[in-house]
Formats: structure tokens, sequence, C-alpha cells
């Protein structure tokens, strides 16, 4: 599909839900395994720090017109999230809960446990439904930023993962490069 056509199926599902929590629990819904060779990358990864840098480098594979950027300090990372198209709040709003629960799949199962002294900046209002997102996000919440990301931790991220595995992230690697058309 196009970007314009995967756009449009998420508004139509997104309209036909009439679940104002839908991007929360369609992204639920995507644990690492469902993201193919990207996926299976992530959870061989030796830590988070390593997952996120990998999912910078390929999330494009799973969604072709979002871009995600990692900055690293001595006490954080910060994810930052952008989409190449113009997007309605409604559709940008899904899209940004899908990331972020992902985000949360991704480094509970690296890390072992739910995270921690996390905060989520999101760049829209506080919905109607935001109780909600206790349910689904263990942040802090900031809302009206003038961008969408995640700081988690360096400390966190620096966990070593039970599952890692340096052979299989690198077959992994080697997919997302070809589905990339590009080689290592």
């Amino acid at each position: 599909l196009t970007a314009e056509q995967q756009v449009s199926v998420l508004q139509n599902a997104l309209q036909l839900s009439e679940n104002n929590t839908f991007g929360l629990q369609v992204g639920r819904m995507l644990p690492l395994p469902s993201h193919g060779a990207m996926g299976f990358m992530l959870n061989s990864s030796k830590n988070l720090e390593e997952a996120i840098c990998a999912m910078e480098r390929f999330v494009h594979t799973a969604l072709n017109f979002m871009r995600i950027k990692a900055a690293k300090d001595e006490e954080w990372i910060e994810v930052y999230c952008f989409f190449d198209l113009t997007l309605t709040p409604e559709v940008y709003r899904l899209l940004c809960e899908i990331f972020l629960s992902v985000i949360f799949d991704c480094a509970t199962f690296i890390v072992g446990k739910q995270l921690s002294n996390t905060t989520i900046y999101l760049k829209y209002d506080k919905p109607s439904y935001s109780a909600q997102y206790a349910r689904y996000l263990c942040a802090d919440i900031k809302y009206s930023a003038s961008y969408t990301a995640i700081r988690i931790p360096i400390s966190l991220c620096q966990q070593s993962n039970a599952s890692s595995n340096p052979e299989n992230f690198l077959f992994a690697m080697e997919q997302c490069y070809s589905l990339n058309s590009k080689k290592p």
C-alpha cells in the first residue's frame, strides 16, 4: 500500500471503531514478533539502547512514512516520532499512540519490567479520554508539547536483555537491509 492508502485505512478503521482508545489498543496488539525481521532484531538486541538505534534505522520497513530519531545524553534517551505526511489530528494521535505502545512493549520485553521514570511528550492537546492512557502507558505525560517523544532513563536503556543473541540480531539486521534494498 502507498502511504496515502495506509493513512486512509487507518482513518477508516478509526471511524468504524468509534473507540477513543483504538490507537492504544492496536499498539498493544502489535507485539514485537508481529513486526517481522525488525521485531526479531529488537528481541535479539543486547539492550534497549541498541533496540532503539535499530528501530531508528529500520522503522520505515514497518511504516514507510514514519521516522524516529533518538537523542542521548548521560541521563536519558529521547526517542522522537515524525511522519512524512500531513495527517489529520485524529490519525496523528492514533499513530502516536500506536508508536508509544510499541515502544513500551519493546522496552518491557527487553528490560523485563514496566518502564519507570519515563516521560512522554505529545504534540497534541490532552484528549477527552486521557485518563485511559494510564492503562497502557506507565509514564508522566506532557500534552501540547512542540514534539512527540518518549524520554527514558539511560540506566534502563543499558540493562542487558535476557534474550540477547548477537547472531540472531545480525541475521535480522541483514533481513532488514534486504527489505530496504541496502547492503550492510
